[in-house]
């Protein structure tokens, strides 16, 4: 008996990738985003965080986030804030310098875009156990120095900084406990001197975000 052979319409259908429906876009917003910019060639990360109740910060803020929702006490000092809204795919913002309106979009893939550019919500940092790797960066400023965490599972962690240059200080070695909680890195022992309190998250895509600096692993 011959077999039987689909229609071509019918296999071009199924060669076809599937059509995703639009996801809607959300109403209000929470918790700390990343925003990647283009510039040039280059990409700019700025950071946003969102209060369901429509207010708003955009920059870095320092010192950890424990929790969601954040104290604003805590994250408005040294940051530039104001009211926002979201309606129909815009984004209204409200400052001191007048009104701004973004287009925020959300893709198939339920990936958003805030005016063209990748908007990510940021997620918690794992425990001890999950951030467990070897973690390094060059970090240029003032002076350039290639920085190294190893953050162990028992929740010990080293901390390098080697200079590239004779300029550029002398090398850094300690060591100490840390302990993680939201998006908050808290570094403790007795060669750090004062407890320290960072911001830190996953860097989507691979690596962890400490104090401003993407670490890769």
């Amino acid at each position: 008996m011959k077999a039987r052979t689909a229609p071509l319409w019918l296999l071009l259908a199924l060669a076809l990738p599937m059509a995703l429906p639009a996801q809607p876009v959300p109403t209000s917003l929470q918790g700390l985003h990343l925003e990647l910019r283009r510039a040039d060639s280059n990409q700019v990360a700025v950071h946003h965080y969102f209060w369901p109740d429509g207010r708003h910060c955009e920059g870095l803020p320092s010192g950890g986030l424990p929790q969601e929702p954040a104290d604003p006490a805590l994250i408005a000092p040294g940051l530039r804030c104001d009211r926002y809204s979201v309606s129909e795919g815009l984004v209204h913002l409200q400052g001191p310098a007048g009104k701004t309106t973004r287009s925020l979009v959300a893709r198939s893939d339920g990936r958003l875009e805030l005016d063209g550019h990748p908007f990510i919500k940021l997620q918690a940092l794992p425990d001890a156990a999950g951030l467990a790797g070897t973690y390094a960066a060059l970090v240029v400023g003032s002076q350039t120095q290639r920085q190294v965490y190893v953050f162990q599972p028992d929740g010990r962690f080293r901390f390098s900084a080697t200079p590239m240059t004779s300029e550029d200080g002398s090398p850094i070695a300690y060591e100490g406990q840390f302990r993680t909680q939201g998006q908050l890195l808290e570094l403790s022992g007795a060669a750090t001197g004062a407890l320290q309190r960072l911001t830190a998250y996953p860097y989507p895509g691979g690596g962890l975000m400490i104090d401003g600096v993407v670490f890769t692993r």
